[in-house]
């Protein structure tokens, strides 16, 4: 008879756990959806094209640089400019694990873009609800579903990092102004979205390994790393600081007693196959010698040190410091996430700002937000609970809201992009009709790295005269000279001269005309204190671009020559592009408007 009460216990415990398991999972399908919409809004809005639509900054320029053609001798060619490229000089293919995977999962599903984008997308929703779950599990003493959802919620549905402005968009109703400037934490299609499931399984191996399982998770830790140094090199230099604030706190605690040795084989595990993955793919960072690489610049803390700094250092002191004695080793990697990302984030004092490592680690700052808050929120809520029965009813609230801010955010993240988007679909549409070749060269705007010159090559074999995205796809001895002298012309044919690059004021007032005339890293160095030297230094490299244009230089007539046909894409109603400009280069054959955009034929002179 004693067998029947365990019986009775293991059915209760399965019907238990299949009933969590089908509520998590229909949280899951509510977020996953809440994601989708932005995408299956503008579909049913403006209709269905081969070019995704664009919620977030980048998209285009990771489309392209998972679309590269790698030849012979480690040669590919830049999609926008045709021009061949050392694979090993592009610093994207050297940690390129991801685009590789989209160009994986390109080749099994094949089909549309834009479907392909919205499978990638909903891939990697789920990888992040999956590690989710095994971290927020590792991390909960009671883990029963309303608290596993709330954490994941947290984690997908509110940017922590722009919680003030969230507050403010509520308190404006009825009016929804404040929800424009506000995204979904993940929306961006590649990073930080791919790294973000590599940094959840390596914390909860980190809590495995130090709960005092020998071998298994510091191994797997270990695999996970060279994943996210080939994946996103930020986030190996985030796991290496996460690890080493836990080893320098067990070095100065006389309470506690580790194994050294799984810890010492994890540390050369790593360094071997870090150290072979960098010798195979190139070890130089963006050609800066060591100097160039360390410096000490504390005035970047001024901008540095923010509300985000400041709140992820007071949420990891406050869990360090909190007397719940229970699963020391959560608290110590939870304090180890918010510890190490809040110092990194003031990473720009001590590295060159070239190597974007403070603006890249922001990246994870809401997650090292979402974890943190979700697990004082897993610690307080069960002592009120204890004094307060009524509080039981929290727990929902807390996720309705989230749900409900989540769908507003993602509405709006649809309304806000829903222009733009269609102006583009209705542009796609137009080139897919034009039959355009390998010899044909583009003229189009190219504003911003998303712009119409950005996307070409997702549609067509033609070559385009100037995008911002090119410059991460050239060979890095001539990248400032091509580049510049492709800007210098789209300036002139946009009826730009040296005059109005030397007018570029140097205040805050004209940073986006700055930032149009610098390249990639010099963007960086225009928000250093060295703002006024940094763009004298700009104007003065690229004024003789703009003069051997002026005065029709013969080498810029050879340019034009290499290509049959020129297409110029301008607007009906604001041309972009001048009539004098072009005809010094360019005889215009053919000139019609189509929809709301003006196309102009052209052959060299």
């Amino acid at each position: 008879m004693k067998l029947v009460p365990q019986i009775v216990f293991v059915l209760k415990r399965s019907v238990q756990k299949r009933s969590e398991f089908l509520r998590l999972s229909t949280w899951g399908l509510i977020i996953l959806t809440i994601y989708s919409y932005p995408y299956l809004a503008t579909w049913v809005t403006v209709g269905f094209v081969n070019l995704p639509p664009k919620f977030s900054p980048d998209l285009y320029l990771y489309l392209n640089l998972s679309d590269l053609k790698f030849l012979a001798k480690g040669l590919t060619i830049s999609p926008w400019y045709g021009i061949p490229v050392p694979a090993v000089d592009i610093d994207y293919n050297r940690f390129g694990l991801a685009f590789q995977a989209f160009r994986i999962l390109r080749y099994i599903v094949g089909g549309d873009l834009s479907i392909l984008v919205l499978i990638w997308n909903l891939l990697w929703f789920t990888l992040i609800w999956l590690s989710g779950i095994w971290f927020f599990r590792a991390i909960c003493s009671e883990p029963y579903w309303p608290k596993l959802a709330i954490g994941l919620s947290l984690l997908l549905l509110v940017d922590l990092t722009s919680l003030r402005k969230a507050f403010w968009a509520w308190g404006q109703l009825p009016s929804f102004r404040g929800f424009e400037d506000l995204r979904l934490p993940y929306i961006r299609e590649f990073f930080p979205r791919v790294a973000i499931p590599l940094l959840l399984s390596y914390s909860a191996m980190q809590i495995y390994g130090l709960r005092g399982q020998k071998w298994f998770p510091w191994i797997i830790m270990a695999f996970i790393q060279v994943l996210a140094l080939a994946t996103f090199p930020y986030l190996a230099l985030l796991m290496g600081a996460i690890t080493l604030v836990i080893v320098l706190v067990l070095c100065f605690s006389r309470k506690v007693l580790l194994d050294w040795r799984p810890l010492v084989i994890f540390g050369l595990l790593c360094a071997v196959s870090d150290g072979v993955y960098l010798l195979l793919k190139g070890a130089s960072v963006l050609g800066m010698d060591q100097k160039s690489i360390l410096i000490f610049n504390p005035i970047h803390l001024s901008h540095l040190i923010g509300g985000t700094f400041i709140s992820i250092l007071i949420l990891a002191v406050a869990i360090f410091l909190s007397k719940n004695k229970s699963h020391p080793e959560v608290k110590l990697v939870l304090f180890a996430v918010g510890f190490a990302s809040s110092l990194l984030l003031l990473a720009d004092v001590l590295l060159s700002p070239l190597l974007l490592v403070s603006t890249h680690i922001g990246y994870f700052a809401h997650t090292a937000l979402a974890l943190l808050t979700a697990y004082l929120i897993f610690q307080i809520y069960p002592i009120l609970s204890r004094r307060f029965h009524s509080l039981i009813w929290i727990p929902y609230s807390i996720l309705v809201a989230l749900l409900l801010h989540g769908s507003v955010v993602a509405y709006f993240t649809f309304h806000r992009a829903v222009s733009f988007n269609k102006e583009q679909a209705e542009l796609a549409l137009l080139i897919n009709s034009l039959r355009l070749r390998e010899s044909d060269l583009i003229i189009a705007p190219s504003r911003n790295v998303d712009d119409t010159a950005a996307w070409v090559p997702l549609l067509t074999k033609a070559k385009v005269l100037f995008t911002r995205n090119a410059e991460f796809v050239l060979p890095p001895k001539e990248k400032e000279k091509i580049q510049r002298c492709r800007l210098a012309l789209y300036l002139f044919m946009s009826g730009r001269d040296v005059a109005w690059v030397e007018s570029t004021p140097v205040t805050p007032e004209g940073k986006a005309q700055q930032k149009f005339l610098s390249l990639v890293g010099e963007e960086i160095l225009l928000d250093g204190p060295d703002r006024e030297r940094s763009l004298y230094s700009i104007k003065e490299k690229l004024t003789p671009f703009l003069l051997k244009i002026i005065n029709h230089d013969p080498e810029i007539r050879e340019f034009f020559r290499r290509y049959e046909r020129i297409l110029i894409i301008d607007h009906v109603h604001n041309h972009l592009f001048q009539p004098p400009r072009i005809s010094a280069y360019l005889e215009v054959v053919e000139e019609k408007e189509e929809n709301s955009y003006l196309l102009r034929w052209c052959k060299p002179l």
